[in-house]
């Protein structure tokens, strides 16, 4: 039911910044900071340029951001059929350089599962949709919200790195089976960080190409900036150990 991207014209593809990230007790929504969030008829200039597939926040923060409370479609609903009209495909987008809604964050081992059934309920909303991203740049945001301490958690520990990546990569898998079960076929549109089955608990090999002035020497020497391998063992290890975040 996956279907490959094979064969196919150069499309142009087309997304607003959409990151919705944490600092504090503060989002900041870069939909709302731009204007995007508050112009529908952006779609039919988008449309206008020949653009084929638009990535479509249809981010958790935004559509579901209390634990008990039904989504709110109404944003999406507006936006998605108007995408319809004008012929142009969505790819969902569900974490953008986030974190997930206040009841949750990247060191939550639940995260993933939470995603997952924010993920169910966009695909059973919108079964037309057959391209998704599930957590965009999953590295990136780790060093910012989890070896930088800039982003929340606001952690800064090589363990808290991996912690909050690894959450993502599972996160990144767990929607596949969501939308699967749905009935409609899926395909993965991944950013510069490649996502893996969340049976296999890998570092991403994007993870080799960080310069070592980046990141602390001790995983620095772990990952070896070279070695897959190391890398992946790196992961395990560190994921499946215990301790705080710091």
């Amino acid at each position: 039911r996956t279907r490959r991207m094979t064969d196919h014209a150069l499309e142009l593809w087309a997304g607003p910044e959409c990151t919705v990230n944490r600092v504090g007790d503060r989002f900041l929504d870069q939909l709302a900071c731009s204007g995007f969030a508050d112009r529908p008829d952006d779609i039919d200039r988008l449309a206008s340029l020949g653009v084929q597939r638009v990535r479509m926040p249809l981010l958790w923060e935004r559509l579901a951001p209390q634990a008990r409370q039904a989504p709110d479609w109404s944003w999406a609903d507006t936006r998605l059929q108007r995408l319809r009209e004008a012929g142009v495909r969505p790819i969902a987008g569900l974490v953008h350089h986030g974190s997930g809604p206040r009841h949750t964050q990247l060191l939550d081992p639940a995260f993933p599962a939470r995603l997952a059934g924010h993920a169910g309920a966009v695909a059973a909303r919108y079964p037309f949709i057959e391209d998704w991203t599930p957590v965009n740049e999953p590295l990136t945001t780790a060093r910012f919200a989890a070896l930088y301490g800039v982003w929340f958690p606001h952690a800064r520990s090589d363990r808290a790195f991996v912690r909050a990546l690894l959450h993502q990569v599972q996160a990144g898998a767990f929607p596949q089976e969501q939308v699967h079960d749905q009935q409609v076929p899926a395909l993965t549109v991944a950013g510069r960080q490649a996502l893996v089955p969340s049976s296999v608990a890998l570092v991403p090999t994007t993870c080799t190409q960080v310069s070592s002035s980046r990141v602390p020497t001790r995983f620095s020497q772990i990952v070896g900036l070279s070695s897959t391998t190391k890398a992946r063992k790196a992961a395990v290890d560190m994921g499946q150990a215990g301790g705080g975040n710091r």
